[in-house]
């Protein structure tokens, strides 16, 4: 079976649609965009002398982004699995990562299952398999599967994997002192596990535990001190439990780490903000524009900080050039943080005018 713009030469396999090309030649394989350019964290995974497009992790921002690419090669490399590779149980499981980014939920539990007929122990198919279950909507299914595998391994490195899996399937459905017993579990085996600290912390906070949420994301930034999240959720940990002057210097500690990324910025100037800051808000936005440039948030904190500061011609003006640039889709987000803008005859008055 061949799609439009298929070709074989010379026992070379190339599949070229939509720009992006997969390329098979012999034990080498790659893929690239047309013209030779590498797609971003973007590769293709050997698997016994054949090329699986997109491959191993299949980060979740590249595969929708190609998305387009992916869809329509999918059933070729099925039919390659099938024919030449069926008990390759590390494709299958590929294959189901794959089918979860298509929302072939079904399709990918199916994958996962086949993997598991292979061997019946394979760890990263029962996380792929209680992954696709929660995409179905079905928690019971997924941690029972994933509880299943735990029952029968004593490896400490399958077992934090095994538990990580579990909390983050309960902080999906906001179950925090459920998800708090697996993260436990993690740093019974692992100590120094920093992201586990981080996500107790996290759920330590939403029960209202200020101690206990403090120490781990202190021990998570002890861990991994140039991570920008753990900064930036201490700040916030000590913003809504009421201690804006100890939540300060995480943001701007963050936005030294990473000047040229929005997120820190975005974050800070939330915090100044949510303490009616509003000048201050102004001044820190308009600096970080000359480091990250205007975007939808930008220009969503700024009008909102000049509406809340009383500068409402400027908060008109920023307003409308954000939903003439980005979109009327757009205007539900940028009011949800500040509602009362809406009873604003003016902001309702741009608001009817571009709709």
């Amino acid at each position: 079976m061949r799609l439009a713009g298929e070709e074989e030469l010379h026992g070379t396999l190339r599949v070229v649609h939509d720009g992006v090309e997969a390329v098979k030649v012999g034990e080498e394989q790659g893929c690239s965009l047309v013209g030779g350019e590498t797609p971003s964290k973007t590769y293709c995974e050997h698997i016994g002398t054949h090329c699986l497009l997109y491959g191993d992790y299949l980060p979740g921002n590249v595969v929708r982004t190609h998305l387009r690419v992916v869809e329509p090669l999918v059933h070729i490399f099925e039919e390659f699995l099938l024919d030449e590779h069926p008990y390759d149980y590390d494709a299958w499981v590929c294959m189901g990562r794959i089918y979860r980014e298509l929302s072939l939920y079904e399709k990918a539990v199916e994958a996962c299952e086949y993997a598991l007929a292979i061997d019946e122990n394979l760890i990263d198919a029962y996380v792929e398999k209680s992954n696709a279950l929660m995409d179905l909507d079905n928690l019971g299914e997924a941690t029972q599967t994933l509880h299943e595998i735990l029952q029968k391994t004593s490896d400490d490195e399958d077992r934090v994997v095994l538990n990580m899996s579990l909390a983050e399937k309960f902080l999906h459905v906001a179950n925090y002192s459920t998800a708090a017993v697996y993260l436990r579990n993690v740093i019974n085996i692992d100590p120094e596990c920093d992201f586990a600290h981080h996500d107790l912390s996290c759920c330590y906070s939403q029960l209202g535990d200020f101690i206990s949420a403090e120490k781990h994301a202190l021990k998570a930034l002890n861990l991994s001190s140039d991570n920008i999240n753990y900064y930036l959720s201490l700040g916030e940990l000590y913003n809504n439990f009421a201690k804006p002057e100890k939540a300060e210097p995480y943001f701007r500690d963050a936005i030294a780490l990473e000047k040229n990324n929005e997120l820190p910025w975005i974050a800070y100037c939330e915090f100044l903000l949510s303490n009616d800051m509003f000048e201050e808000t102004i001044q820190t936005i308009e600096y970080a524009l000359h480091h990250i440039g205007d975007s939808f948030e930008t220009h969503r904190i700024l009008g909102t900080a000049y509406f809340l500061v009383g500068r409402k011609k400027e908060a008109y003006m920023v307003i409308e050039n954000c939903f003439r640039e980005y979109g009327q889709e757009m205007m539900e987000t940028f009011f949800e943080c500040c509602p009362i803008m809406l009873s604003d005859e003016n902001i309702l008055y741009i608001v009817n005018k571009l709709n």
